[in-house]
């Protein structure tokens, strides 16, 4: 297995995110590299390239370019992973592990698993964090309920930390060619790969931030 974070390496904040959670992930045997992210204002001739479109439903009206870009990141990871055929941990700069990975993680899921179960944006996350950081893990594909988004089926908030398989990596990259793409969080829905999430996270967001300030320090935009 491998891991990359993807990052963008002219950002400052980005660059400094991502050494924090290289050296939070090398604390649990995780050696994350850089993977170079794409910057926004390429995003066209890269969907160029790819023959890739927005999926109908999302209108781009909702994209930035910074959602672009990330979007395209995790699409050119989706395609190493199929190169390498190993499974692949994904971490955006800001994704933190937390805990160790169970030694036979690869046989708890089949396409896709979440490294994080809570919603990031909510006010609560930290405790939820804190009061659970000790909390045997199980783990299960039930995700219904929690956020929709109409072809793609039902998905969880945030794209920054998860371990893909050769196989749902294909699944993603066929999806977005067939149909369109959406956000990267957006793409990890239940109707496109088989999606599991772990009963306390493995890996939160950057704790530098809150859900007071998650989209004022973004980089998406």
């Amino acid at each position: 297995m491998q891991a990359f974070i993807i990052t963008l390496v002219n950002n400052e904040w980005s660059s400094y995110l991502a050494s924090s959670c290289i050296q939070q992930a090398e604390k649990f045997n995780i050696q994350a590299k850089i993977f170079e992210a794409i910057v926004g204002d390429t995003y066209q001739e890269h969907l160029n390239n790819n023959k890739l479109f927005l999926n109908p439903e999302r209108g781009s009206v909702y994209f930035s370019s910074g959602t672009y870009g990330c979007f395209l990141s995790h699409f050119y990871l989706w395609n190493k992973c199929i190169d390498l055929n190993v499974p692949v941990i994904v971490l955006e700069h800001d994704g933190f592990f937390i805990r160790n990975l169970p030694e036979d993680i690869l046989f708890k899921f089949e396409d896709v698993l979440k490294l994080d179960c809570y919603n990031p944006y909510d006010s609560a996350y930290g405790d939820k964090i804190s009061s659970s950081i000790n909390n045997s893990l199980s783990f299960t594909n039930n995700i219904k309920g929690i956020y929709n988004q109409r072809g793609f089926g039902w998905y969880t908030w945030g794209a920054y930390a998860y371990i893909i398989k050769p196989s749902g990596a294909k699944k993603l990259v066929d999806y977005s060619k067939t149909y369109g793409f959406s956000s990267a969080d957006n793409m990890l829905g239940d109707r496109v790969v088989s999606i599991t999430l772990p009963s306390s996270p493995i890996a939160r967001l950057h704790p530098v931030f809150n859900g007071d300030n998650i989209k004022k320090l973004s980089t998406i935009k």
